[in-house]
């Protein structure tokens, strides 16, 4: 399918599903996934990376994320390296209350994932 073709779409719908893109498009997932994958996109971290958006479409924060109408995308991708990235660069680190205001998301369970794969770890604050 056309860049052009999709680039239309996305200026109509700024972030699509994959169902919204295979009903406007009449292609299959894999054959979407490839056309996106050529011209650049995003998928969300939040609703398991349900939505999709064009590369240069989002306007990323001084944290590298964006957020649009429930969808919310981040420069690192994915979920796990947002946290990981966001807890490295604070100077005190951060909780899962603080993440969660700046992701807009619970992320308890990725935390949990990150601390046992060593990339953060968990201390004690206060009482």
């Amino acid at each position: 399918m056309q860049t052009s073709r999709y680039e239309e779409l996305f200026r109509e719908n700024v972030v699509m599903t994959i169902d919204q893109l295979k009903q406007l498009t009449g292609r299959p997932r894999e054959s979407i996934l490839r056309d996106l994958k050529s011209i650049g996109y995003y998928s969300s971290y939040n609703g398991r990376g349900k939505y999709y958006t064009l590369g240069n479409t989002p306007e990323f924060d001084s944290l590298g994320l964006w957020k649009y109408q429930g969808a919310y995308f981040s420069i690192r991708r994915t979920l796990l390296d947002t946290a990981e990235y966001l807890v490295s660069v604070s100077n005190a680190g951060c909780t899962h209350d603080e993440l969660r205001l700046m992701l807009g998301i619970g992320i308890q369970n990725s935390l949990y994932q990150l601390i046992v794969a060593g990339k953060v770890a968990r201390r004690q604050f206060g009482g």
